[in-house]
């Protein structure tokens, strides 16, 4: 080893910190490797995982007068779940921000159309479309936004949801698009973006007891 005396104390002293923050605490084994930037059809994606389990199961428990309807980012997971044993530094790394989630309440389905449209609006969608254009393969791109496996139906009003930095975009969307017509507040959960995979994780991905 090249280590000098100076960088084995700092690593010592990374370690010792690393254990004080509870970081090397395991919270399951995955039992395979999800991507977050698999399709949303594929076996190993991530943010399916995401929105159809982790979201449903653990934060969207309130029973509310509309069906929810969630949208997120796909830069919300910041690495994939790695196969193995899935340490709190792991869930820490992937969703690191502790975003509480809001709900934007009574949204009009022929609205929640509009607002999914501006989103495929965005500079980040269009450069993708510029990039089909000049002849980019991109098979399975996944979008900047993706959402709830519902389809939405004109005729029925939806309660949207979604974590606090995504809500402020959707809000200000809808702002410009129908004035005065919705308010975001807090959504009921007593989870975060980070402690919502925390404990999903726990609960679904045990680690065996076995030899």
């Amino acid at each position: 080893e090249f280590e000098t005396a100076e960088g084995a104390q700092v690593r010592s002293t990374m370690r010792t910190y690393f254990s004080k923050l509870g970081l090397d605490h395991v919270d399951g084994c995955a039992p395979s490797t999800y991507s977050k930037s698999s399709y949303l059809t594929s076996a190993d994606s991530f943010y399916a995982l995401y929105i159809n389990r982790v979201i449903p199961e653990l934060v969207m428990t309130s029973q509310t007068a509309n069906p929810q309807f969630f949208i997120t980012n796909t830069a919300s997971l910041r690495s994939d779940l790695n196969e193995g044993v899935v340490l709190y530094d792991d869930i820490f790394t992937i969703a690191p921000f502790k975003d509480e989630y809001y709900a934007i309440p009574s949204v009009d389905g022929t609205h929640l159309k509009a607002l999914l449209d501006e989103l495929w609006k965005s500079p980040w969608a269009a450069a993708q479309v510029n990039k089909r254009v000049l002849g980019v393969p991109e098979p399975n791109r996944l979008p900047h936004y993706i959402h709830s496996n519902i389809t939405v139906d004109t005729s029925t009003t939806y309660d949207v949801m979604a974590a606090a930095y995504d809500s402020n975009i959707f809000q200000a969307i809808l702002d410009r698009l129908f004035p005065n017509m919705y308010a975001k507040e807090l959504y009921p959960t007593s989870y975060t973006s980070t402690s919502a995979l925390r404990v999903w994780v726990q609960r679904n991905f045990p680690c065996s007891t076995s030899a």
